[in-house]
């Protein structure tokens, strides 16, 4: 059973120490990022990462796993059309609504990129023994599981 506990009583060593590590993984990320041709900005990537995961997302829900305003994310799907990544479509449920899909370029781009962030993590992930290896990825398991229960605790 967890104990509840307030934000304040993590220990700022603690905090820091798991922030860099934290930016190191995005460095990693990043580097990757750069490496397809770096044709997208962060919030264009995010939104063709959510798309290539939900295939057939509308807009609304687009914007809600952004976390930004419909208007916004509509106009960041302009600029990813504009760019031949990304394609709107009709629903086949609801005429009235609008889909949104990859078009191929926006599927080779994110099978790209996930191939470069692959790569780039199995360049630093050799190096571990097979028993941390095990430890990280049941780490990192439970670290996504609490952020779901802080997504979902508001």
């Amino acid at each position: 059973m967890s104990v509840a506990r307030g934000e304040g009583d993590l220990p700022a060593e603690l905090l820091d120490r798991v922030d860099a590590l934290c930016e190191w993984m995005a460095a990693v990320r990043t580097h990757a990022h750069d490496e397809p041709g770096g044709r997208v900005s962060p919030s264009q990537l995010r939104a063709l990462l959510v798309i290539a995961d939900h295939e057939g997302i509308n807009l609304n829900m687009l914007a809600g796993r952004l976390r930004a305003i419909p208007s916004s994310a509509s106009r960041l799907c302009d600029r990813l059309v504009a760019a031949g990544l990304l394609e709107r479509g009709p629903s086949t449920t609801d005429r009235r609504e609008v889909v949104l899909r990859l078009a191929p370029a926006g599927v080779r781009f994110v099978a790209e990129l996930r191939s470069a962030r692959r790569q780039a993590l199995a360049r630093v992930l050799i190096h571990l023994e097979p028993g941390d290896l095990d430890g990280l990825v049941r780490s990192l398991v439970v670290l996504r599981e609490a952020a779901n229960r802080a997504d979902d605790a508001g």
